[in-house]
């Protein structure tokens, strides 16, 4: 929630209560075994899957907000530790507890995605986001795996597990990089990384270049001494730039195509079991296509695009989605009437 409040007002009294409260955990709760709770001065009980989990998330959320590569490093230690204590390396999938209870008749998996998220869900998503930062592999098997475990209950309820489907769309879109390059706690940084978070980019995650931390970074450099941006997806780079509204521009892009990938994907399996060839098919897709570029040129000429426009844009397309939906499925029960 604080770091919500960070991005959204820029407050560094947010972000700094979030690192006390993280230095909090990790002296008095850490043992180095995390534990579950504090009360009198004393830490006990031993942490379950949602413990690990959620606390390494905030960790590499406050990474993102500070850009201090000690949190990511505690992030990393606490993946591996959940790995290790809660996986199940046989089936797929973590157990919410350890087996270390000989009094624990049954180990269970909860893939449910109530008032919290559960912590296979957080699990999944913490270790691909991890998996897309650090280049590991072990990490991003482990997520495939989990994902692999409740694959029947994606496809049967997935609105009783939407944090989980949350990880499997993450795993099936490309990486999106922004990686800033600069001295630690400068005015130039700063500015960058402000101009990050007053924009949505769906499935992104943020890096400071550090070679000793994130090797692939390494070539990353300032430019001229100033703090520098780079935008990346699959750690192939636009070119770099060291303003912010250079930056800016160059999100608002990545935003746009974004949820444009999304409207079509959406748009191809509404359509699905539609003869690939059915002419209703083949006018959608043409229309489609014209209606997304003569959109998209128009916005890019006008100097119109931002977030607000490409929320615009996401309305007008489903709208027009449905109502060519409903045209093709129309025609397409004609067709077949008249066949019969």
């Amino acid at each position: 929630f604080r770091r919500v409040l960070f991005r959204s007002l820029n407050e560094c009294r947010y972000s700094e209560a979030a690192e006390q409260a993280a230095r909090f955990i990790l002296d008095r709760m850490s043992t180095p075994e995390l534990l579950r709770r504090f009360r009198d001065g004393e830490a006990a009980i031993a942490a379950f899957l949602d413990d690990y989990g959620c606390f390494a998330t905030a960790l590499l959320d406050l990474y993102e907000a500070t850009l201090d590569g000690a949190w990511l490093d505690h992030a990393i230690r606490l993946a591996g530790e959940m790995i290790r204590r809660f996986e199940d390396r046989e089936s797929g999938g973590l157990f919410s507890t350890t087996g270390e209870d000989p009094s624990l008749v049954l180990r269970t998996k909860d893939d449910y995605d109530g008032a919290e998220p559960s912590g296979n869900s957080v699990a999944a998503l913490l270790l691909l986001r991890l998996a897309g930062m650090t280049g590991r592999e072990d990490f991003r098997s482990s997520a495939q795996r989990t994902l692999a475990a409740f694959s029947q209950r994606l496809r049967t309820v997935p609105h009783a597990t939407p944090q989980l489907m949350v990880a499997y769309q993450f795993s099936r879109t490309a990486p999106k990089q922004i990686v800033l390059a600069g001295t630690p706690g400068s005015a130039g940084l700063a500015a960058l990384l402000g101009e990050v978070h007053r924009h949505f980019v769906a499935h992104r995650i943020i890096l400071r270049a550090d070679a000793g931390l994130l090797p692939q970074t390494g070539a990353m450099l300032p430019i001229e001494g100033q703090a520098t941006a780079y935008v990346c997806e699959n750690f192939t780079c636009q070119l770099p730039v060291t303003q912010p509204d250079q930056l800016a521009s160059l999100l608002t892009w990545l935003c746009y195509t974004a949820i444009r990938f999304q409207i079509i994907t959406f748009k191809r399996r509404l359509h699905g079991k539609t003869r690939r060839n059915h002419p209703s098919r083949q006018s959608f897709d043409t229309r489609w296509t014209r209606i997304e570029s003569r959109r998209c040129r128009s916005r890019v000429r006008s100097g119109r695009h931002g977030p607000s426009t490409c929320h615009a844009g996401f309305d007008l397309g489903r709208a027009h989605l449905q109502r060519s939906s409903f045209t093709g499925h129309a025609r397409l029960r004609r067709s077949n009437q008249a066949l019969q």
